[in-house]
């Protein structure tokens, strides 16, 4: 826990270093790393869903 605390502490110490002109360049840095991680966790879940569909062979009409 103490090294999570350690590397959120560097990197607001980082931003409050950056030109306010340069804030929104890490602002969408930031969102793009959410947004990949938020979207790869949906694409885990559906994957989860539906795996038992793919490997049921009494469903599989395409590859007939």
């Amino acid at each position: 826990m103490k090294a999570i605390y350690s590397v959120e502490k560097t990197i607001m110490q980082r931003v409050r270093e950056i030109p306010p002109e340069k804030a929104t360049e890490v602002l969408d840095f930031i969102e793009f790393i959410s947004f990949r991680n938020s979207h790869h966790l949906m694409l885990q879940a559906q994957q989860d869903v539906v795996s038992k569909y793919w490997d049921d062979p009494k469903l599989d009409i395409y590859n007939a």
